[in-house]
């Protein structure tokens, strides 16, 4: 539910869990931008938005329309006026329903938003567009810790092309652009010392929810595990986690206390624990506990690249900066490349916030710097995969 007015918008998600059905959740934004994101992540069944907002422009459509693509789903409006009906279903809502005058919203109010809200469910799921978007979800998946010979996963490509993306009214459904580099992208570099690849480590913050998704979505078999810090608050990570493990090849988890990492494995440390990783007999295992904020962060990159440093050792561990606020990793990857570890960074053009990466990148701890889009080659050269 969207609205910017804080008071509006906390009374009207609390009338609405009231008359819900049990097991509902209401999750609230109040600009389009926090929607943008929270969409991605909730994957909500229906959108509710205050119609101020329909004629915003967001990634270049107006935000009405873009939200229902991301969700592949309804957005129903609420707006004072009933004029703004024909606003609204012009700028992509399903419905429109009118506040009481003087905004003085009481319990018919909600009913009748509950009832538009269920009647959008249905109607949506009898359109022919998302009968066959929901057809066409199926993609190659290959199972947690698996490992695909590149015949298997070179049929399983040629299958995958075969289907045809998502459609919403005829538009396909994309993730939000991402800024790219004016550069062509640069050849993954050669780095020596002879030693296999047996972890990869990426840190990220402000922006990296997409970043990652750009990353991880073109990683391809036969990888070893990747262990991921992502600044996100609790219960988001686990939401990061299963939207991304839709989108990739790869399997992607919120990580768990005590997990043995897997390769083709990527693993989101949990909101608010630190993720550290040790070996364990012939392989690594995961800890995930809270701890005191390092750089302001819990969990940190830098926990986790001084855990690598101490328990793994440098030039078996590819270690990668994304986007990002603040330092947190820039220490900890100096380390990783001081001890023999291949380093990259995301390069300014493409970074959402050049914090992170160019705190690492002018201590001297990256490497390379790369465009967003040549990172995934990068790792797939570096640890053998491609």
């Amino acid at each position: 539910m969207v609205d910017n007015s804080i008071i509006f918008r906390d009374e009207l998600a609390d009338g609405l869990m009231k008359i819900l059905p049990a097991g509902s959740l209401v999750e609230r934004a109040s600009a389009p931008v926090e929607a943008k994101d929270k969409v991605r992540l909730f994957r909500p069944n229906v959108v509710l938005a205050n119609y101020a907002m329909a004629s915003i422009q967001l990634d270049g459509k107006r935000f009405f329309s873009m939200i229902a693509e991301l969700v592949n789903g309804p957005v129903v409006s609420f707006g004072s006026v009933p004029s703004g009906r024909e606003g609204a279903l012009q700028s992509g809502a399903i419905d429109y329903v009118v506040k009481p005058a003087g905004g003085d919203i009481n319990e018919d109010f909600f009913k009748t938003c509950v009832s538009r809200l269920q009647l959008a469910i249905t109607r949506y799921s009898l359109l022919p567009f998302t009968k066959a978007a929901k057809a066409n979800e199926e993609k190659p998946k290959i199972k947690p810790g698996s490992i695909m010979t590149r015949a298997g996963w070179q049929k399983a490509s040629a299958a995958a092309a075969t289907h045809k993306p998502q459609t919403n009214r005829g538009v396909t459904i994309v993730a939000s652009p991402v800024a790219q580099s004016p550069v062509k992208p640069v050849v993954a570099p050669h780095f020596g010392g002879g030693k296999k690849i047996e972890l990869i480590a990426i840190g990220s913050s402000t922006g990296g929810t997409e970043a990652l998704s750009v990353v991880l979505r073109e990683l391809k078999p036969n990888l070893p595990p990747i262990v991921i810090v992502q600044h996100i608050p609790p219960l988001f990570s686990r939401l990061l986690s299963e939207r991304l493990d839709e989108e990739c090849v790869i399997h992607v988890k919120e990580a768990a206390d005590g997990d043995m990492v897997a390769p083709n494995t990527a693993y989101i440390a949990p909101g608010s624990k630190h993720m550290t990783i040790a070996r364990a007999g012939a392989g690594m295992k995961l800890t995930c506990q809270p701890g005191p904020r390092v750089h302001s962060c819990c969990p940190s990159v830098d926990v986790l690249f001084d855990s690598i440093v101490e328990n793994i050792g440098g030039p078996t561990v590819l270690g990668v900066i994304l986007t990002g606020m603040g330092h947190d990793g820039a220490a900890g990857l100096l380390k990783m490349r001081r001890l023999g570890s291949p380093t990259l960074g995301q390069d300014e053009a493409t970074c959402v916030v050049y914090g992170m990466p160019r705190a690492a990148y002018e201590m001297g701890a990256v490497a390379q710097q790369l465009p967003l889009t040549a990172i995934a080659p990068a790792i797939m050269r570096i640890a053998g995969g491609a």
